[in-house]
């Protein structure tokens, strides 16, 4: 009868439901569980959409600068840092692109391709993450000055193998 059809169509449901929620549980607790990198439990991250408002790139600039004074300045905030890719996320980076490092291996081009992400002076900090060697961004690395860039400890020993990498020039 039609009444049986309804309920056992709603019993196959809420089943086929209650187990996409304990598959889900059961991802998320094995991603909770795995080291992050930093320490999770001092970290908020918030999300913001800049494309949504239209903003120029010397408006978004200015915004930026304004949510990190507006963070610094909350009671216990101790660090604030910008990204464009947060730490947890289903993306290895935010762009990937080949480089070339001068005076490294040569390799194909299709092997040197890397994982880009754009951060803030003080992100490292914010999450707690220390630097083997080299340093942090700071206020004076801008468009105009020379370019940085801060690198994994994967990278510098595959493209700089029994290296020091810091001085060394990589081309994008």
């Amino acid at each position: 009868s039609l009444g049986t059809m309804l309920v056992v169509s709603q019993v196959t449901v809420t089943m086929v439901l209650l187990v996409g929620a304990a598959l889900f549980v059961r991802s998320l607790t094995t991603v909770l569980a795995k080291d992050a990198g930093f320490d999770r439990e001092k970290v908020v991250v918030v999300a913001t959409d800049t494309g949504v408002g239209g903003f120029t790139d010397e408006r978004r600039s200015r915004y930026y600068t304004q949510v990190l004074d507006r963070l610094t300045g909350i009671p216990g905030v101790e660090s604030a840092g910008l990204t464009m890719m947060p730490p947890i996320s289903n993306e290895d980076g935010n762009w990937t692109q080949s480089i070339a490092v001068d005076g490294g291996p040569i390799e194909e081009e299709s092997t040197r391709y890397v994982y880009f992400n754009a951060v803030s002076p003080r992100y490292f900090e914010t999450l707690g993450m220390r630097f083997l060697q080299g340093r942090d961004f700071n206020i004076a690395d801008s468009p105009a000055s020379t370019r940085v860039v801060i690198v994994n400890q994967v990278l510098a020993q595959r493209f700089f193998p029994n290296q020091n990498p810091v001085g060394r020039r990589i081309t994008i």
